[in-house]
């Protein structure tokens, strides 16, 4: 679980099977504002996106996890310095939002709401510093996009990015983990104000036919959108 302040912190917690939480312990994430943690297919390391709005703060971490379940020091950092500048008092550096493997577990990728990319690491799982970063696969966004979540189809083949100041959901078709945009759907019903763009959290169904995107900010409500055949994000029900 990542806490969320400026001294940023991580915490693993062990469940019993009554539903009872204890605490294991507790390491620093080597940043600040950590919102967000993803664990390897492996289980063996804890990937963390420490958000940060002071510049500085922001990256992501890389924790191991012991045998007991217990979170160990940091063995890998990546700072995310540099912002787009596009959109004044969000993107004056960067920002990790969150990190997302590819179905195969050979790729992560890091959501940098602040620099308007997706960073692209090959994952070694036999390694004690598991990430390479490969800047050949990353993935650049309008100026002010502010990319905060991904997801990938079932198989892999797609992939589809929320973004946040955009107030969009872009699809992406995948091959040998390098993501090429075939289309944007807007999530705010054509509404162009800043107040009513501010995208948040995409899934896909456990079908895998549908994705799920909320939009907060003014226009507050969530949609449910089709996927054709195509992969891209069609026919949309929006609640509110």
């Amino acid at each position: 679980a990542t806490n969320e302040e400026n001294a940023g912190t991580v915490t693993a917690l062990a469940i019993d099977d009554a539903g009872s939480v204890r605490v294991l312990n507790t390491v620093n994430s080597a940043g600040q504002q950590p919102t967000h943690a993803t664990l390897s297919p492996d289980g063996k390391f804890l990937f963390v996106a420490n958000y940060s709005v002071a510049k500085g703060g922001a990256g992501m971490t890389v924790l191991p996890i012991g045998s007991d379940g217990k979170l160990g020091e940091r063995v890998q950092h990546y700072p995310f310095i540099s912002g787009s500048g596009a959109v004044q008092g969000r993107q004056e550096g960067g920002h990790a939002h969150s990190t997302t493997f590819s179905r195969d577990g050979k790729y992560l990728y890091a959501a940098d709401l602040g620099g308007d990319k997706l960073h692209a690491y090959r994952y070694r799982s036999d390694s004690a510093q598991p990430l390479q970063a490969d800047a050949s696969r990353d993935v650049s966004f309008a100026p002010g996009a502010g990319p905060r979540h991904m997801v990938f189809s079932p198989k892999g083949e797609y992939a589809y990015v929320i973004t946040e100041m955009a107030g969009e959901i872009e699809a992406f078709t995948v091959s040998d983990h390098r993501l090429t945009l075939q289309g944007k759907v807007k999530l705010n019903g054509g509404q162009d104000s800043a107040e009513a763009k501010s995208g948040g959290a995409i899934i896909l169904s456990p079908s895998g036919r549908y994705l799920i995107a909320t939009n907060r900010g003014a226009d507050n409500h969530l949609l449910v959108l089709k996927i054709g055949g195509d992969g891209l994000p069609g026919e949309t029900t929006r609640y509110e």
